[in-house]
């Protein structure tokens, strides 16, 4: 909290954050047999893919779009209407929170360069990949 320099009228948020995370994150504790705390008490392995899209304090508003393309539903990973995208990295990754590319940004010069950047990335990684590594679907 200090190392973000986080208003202390918000260090309650960031401890709820903390002890929400703790509890879904395996820790090496011996009582624990390298179960979460979550699992312990309910049965059941946490999702915690909600705490992976931030850190806390993340500043806002920011540029927080990336581009992808669209790959496909991603079945039996995560929630409801999550998709397969290749983003520039080229490594395939499961998300639920898309957007569409809006109509006349799609047609703007700037939008275009990026894209053409994009495809060139992404078409070099893929084209220099030797390994095969299947989706399961």
């Amino acid at each position: 909290m200090q190392r973000t320099n986080s208003p202390l009228s918000l260090w309650g948020f960031c401890t709820q954050y903390t002890i929400e995370l703790r509890n879904q994150i395996a820790r090496p504790l011996p009582l624990l047999h390298g179960r979460t705390p979550y699992e312990v008490i309910t049965g059941n392995t946490p999702d915690i893919s909600e705490f992976l899209e931030f850190t806390w304090s993340t500043a806002f508003p920011e540029h927080t779009k990336h581009l992808a393309r669209w790959l496909g539903v991603a079945h039996k990973v995560g929630q409801v209407m999550c998709y397969w995208l290749l983003p520039i990295s080229a490594v395939p990754i499961a998300r639920t929170t898309i957007q569409e590319v809006a109509q006349h940004e799609l047609q703007s010069e700037e939008f275009q360069r990026q894209l053409e950047h994009y495809d060139n990335v992404v078409n070099e990684k893929l084209k220099h990949s030797h390994q095969y590594t299947p989706l399961q679907l």
